[in-house]
This record gives structure tokens, C-alpha cells and sequence, in this order.
């Protein structure tokens, strides 16, 4: 697996970006499920393999209630259920397990300034992070800090994403971690398709978790010069059904209610 993947999960697929969440009195296509298919060797020549869905239910005020993630490798199956808990239409709260154990349970609560998410801070039973969030006079986000807390309960900066952006998508994203002696930059290119998560989240929410309204097509690592490409297959109303990147070696398939 491409180290560039893993750095890029914030924006695969990314959800736009736009600041009109009124979707009454018209048709709105939502996710019903989305479905990961993984065959690949990482970084250390251990092969990976494993299939991963994804399923969507929604509340009352349209928006994402419950995420139910089943992921199957080849000696077991794991399944965990990921809460999203609102005031109207804004996201205060979220729960889920770790896949990687489905014990320690994570919590993350929201705070809110002129209907923007600022802060985020994530609890597990003995830990605590936090991310602040920055934005430009167009709303846009424009950096993310990412603190972790040491034994005195101290907050400490680990890393920082900076974004760019060109018409309504991030076109150069760059990651510098703290002491900052590390610097990776990465640009992006897109289709003009509908992405797979529209109308799914409220906007404020989106905008920290999936910042783009289109689908990335190329992303390239300007420091080692990889390059990672995705390939779509749409349907009639123009969102994809099917995702491959990483030379075939991932698969995304999605379908809509």
C-alpha cells in the first residue's frame, strides 16, 4: 500500500464543500452503503487483504444517525457501529470503537463559533486529543492543528495540515509534524462528478471531514514524485458506483437509496 494513502484519508471521496444544506422540495440521492475491497503488500512486504462495508441510516433531520462498519478478514469478522448525535442540524457528539480491537470506545464532542467547527476533542478512557480547526473569510478550512496530551494531561501539538484550494476543491494539501522537520505536499486533481457522500452530513460537518466536492482523480506526493490515481464508473445521475486506485489494489463500490 502507497504511504501517500495514508495520509490522504481525510479527503478520498471527498464531500462538498457547500454552504447550502437546504435540500427540501428537491430530489437528494443519499449513500446507502459503501463497500472497501483491499489486496495489497504495505510498507513492511506483509500482504493485506480485506473487505470492509459500510451502511447508512439517517435521522429524522435527513443527515447520517448511525454508520454500521462489518470488516471481514481472512480469519474473522469485526463490526462496529460509529454514532453521530445532533442538536438540530448540527453535529455535537460522536462515538465508535476502534476497529483495530472494538473495545476502547472513542468520543468526540464538537465546538462550535459562527456555525463553524473550531475545535474537536476525541476521549478514550485514558487519553485525550484534540484537533483545531482554521478557515479563511470564504469559509473554507485552511489549516488543521492535532494535539496529544502527555501524562500531566499537557496539550502538545504533533502535526499540522494546510490546505489550498481551486474552484471549491483542495488543490495542495500539506502535512508538516512537529518539530516540524518533516514536510509532506501533496496536489491534487479532480473530476466534475457528484462525490459518493453529497447531502450526507451537515455542512459544518463536512467541511472537517471531507473537504472537496469532487473526485480526486490523481494525487501526487511532491517531495518523492508518487503519483496514485483513481478511476470511476458513474451512474446515470453522475455519482460513482465504483472507485479503483493504488493499481487495481483497492476497490470502493457504492450504492444509493
Amino acid at each position: 500500500m502507497k504511504k501517500i494513502l495514508l495520509l490522504l484519508l481525510t479527503i478520498t471521496f471527498g464531500v462538498s464543500c457547500s454552504n447550502d444544506d437546504d435540500t427540501e422540495g428537491r430530489e437528494v440521492t443519499k449513500l446507502k452503503s459503501e463497500k472497501i475491497i483491499a489486496d495489497y503488500i504495505n510498507e513492511y512486504g506483509e500482504q493485506v487483504k480485506y473487505e470492509s462495508i459500510y451502511e447508512y441510516s439517517y435521522g429524522a433531520n435527513g443527515f447520517v444517525e448511525v454508520i454500521k462498519n462489518t470488516r471481514t478478514n481472512p480469519n474473522s469478522t469485526t463490526e462496529t457501529n460509529e454514532y453521530l448525535y445532533y442538536e438540530g442540524n448540527k453535529v455535537v457528539r460522536r462515538k465508535y470503537k476502534q476497529m483495530s480491537t472494538s473495545k476502547n470506545e472513542i468520543e468526540e464532542t464538537y465546538t462550535y463559533e459562527n456555525d463553524l467547527i473550531v475545535e474537536a476533542t476525541y476521549k478514550l478512557p485514558d487519553y485525550i486529543s484534540k484537533n483545531k480547526y482554521y478557515y479563511d473569510s470564504s469559509k473554507n478550512l485552511i489549516k488543521d492543528e492535532y494535539y496529544y496530551s502527555n501524562n500531566d494531561m499537557e496539550f502538545i501539538l504533533d502535526f499540522v495540515i494546510e490546505y489550498q484550494y481551486k474552484d471549491g476543491n483542495v488543490s495542495k494539501q500539506q502535512f508538516s509534524s512537529n518539530p516540524f522537520d518533516k514536510i509532506i505536499t501533496s496536489t491534487y486533481e479532480y473530476d466534475d462528478k457528484n462525490i459518493s457522500k453529497s447531502n450526507i452530513f451537515p455542512v459544518a460537518f463536512q467541511k472537517i471531514t471531507y473537504t472537496s466536492k469532487n473526485n480526486i482523480v490523481k494525487v501526487k506526493n511532491e517531495e518523492s514524485g508518487e503519483i496514485v490515481e483513481y478511476n470511476y464508473e458513474y451512474n446515470s445521475k453522475g455519482f460513482p458506483i465504483k472507485a479503483t486506485y493504488d493499481n487495481g489494489h483497492m476497490t470502493a463500490l457504492f450504492e444509493y437509496y
